[in-house]
């Protein structure tokens, strides 16, 4: 009887446990056929996205492929390639981008590992129709192994040489970590280039290195330099080519400065002197300046130099004449000299002549608008700092016009006088040009003609 109620508790357990239980294990989702499986559409897959090639060698070209797949059911169209950096290309081919269901393309990369040092991390990005994943990123790393280093690492600027004259700039060259040795195979310059090279070994960082030292051929025509070599050095059994720049000017017997005489930061007053030229001899060798041509009104003068060697050394002076004109100019000192491959030296000059007397605005501008400031306008009349301003007279070509000396504005400056000027309103509806006349007592400017419009609105 006992075993009977304990078999009955345990029916009532399992019954109260079953409908608990049930209710919970029907929500489950169903598990899916192999039919809902399947991907509808292109799907692009690669097996491997990311790589890893390890400790590679500076100055090679290396060659990286993924395998895309489709795995979808439907054509896969790459639509373009992209990478993180112009050291790597891809390159896809247009007429050869689709993917059928179930093939696949092999995706090349070329990573040009030149100028690169150090842990390098490069990512491709692939566009596609799949639209779960429009575009793909694959990924590659690698560490390289610098055989060499050079200093300068750019252009070789070697500025200002004579024939024959060997460079205070050269390049030095020096090994990679963990190299061992390095010599120079060869050293090509294009055809009539005005450039030689030596080499010569020397220590860099405990270890030995290499200086080029570039020179001058003693035929070399005298001007700009601009040029490449080409250097191909052996580290270690392994040869690399690289491509040098070099840049400066061969320079004759002669040499002058400044190259270029720019006095346009300020005007300058008529009799001011511009900075002086030197012209030397590099090779102290004597020459003479036969003489300079400039515009008329620039003066120019020269003299040798008292504490350098006889006729190795000359200045020469330019002073703005009194007869300039006012304005900008421009012009070029041609300076004739006895050597034999620089007979004439060219010079440009610029700047700016100061008038006698500046007008500020240079043009006054009257409105009959009704205003009150519309027809009243003030100008500046401004003369050196050293010479006192007097306004002899002032009159019109415009009748209805009024020019004053405002006494008040004045008063504090000898050389600026501030003039008033009030159009009365006796002009017919238009646009009228005329003068204003001014006389002051400066010479150069006896006669000052400003220019005036003056706008009458309908």
């Amino acid at each position: 009887m006992k075993k009977v109620k304990y078999l009955f508790s345990w029916i009532l357990l399992a019954g109260a446990l079953t409908s608990f239980v049930s209710p919970v294990f029907a929500q489950l989702p169903p598990v899916p056929s192999n039919s809902d499986k399947e991907f509808r559409g292109p799907r692009i897959f690669v097996s491997q996205r990311h790589q890893d090639l390890g400790t590679i060698i500076d100055g090679e070209i290396y060659h990286i492929t993924w395998t895309l797949e489709n795995h979808g059911n439907e054509d896969l169209i790459l639509d373009g390639l992209g990478s993180s950096c112009g050291c790597t290309v891809v390159k896809l081919d247009k007429d050869n981008r689709t993917i059928v269901p179930g093939g696949t393309y092999e995706l090349q990369a070329d990573f040009n590992t030149k100028m690169r040092r150090g842990d390098q991390v490069k990512k491709v990005m692939v566009k596609s129709n799949d639209p779960a994943e429009p575009e793909l990123t694959l990924e590659f790393v690698a560490r390289i192994e610098v055989l060499f280093d050079a200093k300068p690492g750019g252009v070789i600027n070697l500025r200002l040489l004579q024939r024959g004259e060997v460079a205070k700039q050269g390049l030095d060259l020096y090994l990679g970590p963990d190299r061992k040795k390095m010599s120079v195979v060869d050293i090509k310059f294009p055809d009539r280039s005005p450039l030689t090279a030596t080499t010569k070994i020397a220590k860099r960082h405990d270890k030995d290195g290499i200086v080029i030292n570039f020179s001058v051929v003693k035929d070399a025509p005298v001007g700009r330099i601009h040029t490449k070599a080409t250097l191909t050095l052996d580290v270690d059994g392994i040869k690399r080519e690289r491509e040098l720049v070099i840049v400066g000017e061969v320079v004759g017997d002669l040499v002058w400065s400044p190259l270029k005489v720019d006095a346009t930061r300020q005007a300058s007053k008529r009799g001011k002197k511009l900075v002086p030229i030197r012209v030397r001899a590099q090779n102290k060798m004597p020459f003479d300046i036969l003489g300079v041509e400039s515009v008329g009104w620039l003066n120019v003068s020269y003299a040798p130099v008292e504490r350098a060697k006889a006729r190795t050394e000359y200045i020469v002076e330019i002073v703005i004449g009194d007869d300039a004109p006012s304005g900008p100019f421009g012009t070029t000192l041609l300076i004739k000299t006895s050597a034999a491959d620089q007979p004439l030296i060219s010079v440009p000059v610029f700047g700016i002549v100061r008038p006698p007397v500046e007008v500020d605005p240079p043009v006054v501008f009257l409105t009959a608008d009704g205003s009150q400031n519309g027809p009243r306008r003030r100008f500046k009349l401004q003369a050196s700092p050293q010479d006192e301003l007097t306004i002899i007279s002032m009159s019109s070509e415009i009748e209805g016009i009024t020019i004053s000396v405002n006494q008040a504005a004045s008063a504090k400056y000898m050389h600026l006088r501030y003039l008033d000027v009030v159009y009365h309103g006796t002009l017919s509806v238009g646009r009228h040009e005329s003068k204003l006349i001014v006389t002051t007592n400066i010479a150069g400017a006896e006669r000052l003609e400003i220019p005036v419009t003056v706008v009458v609105p309908s």
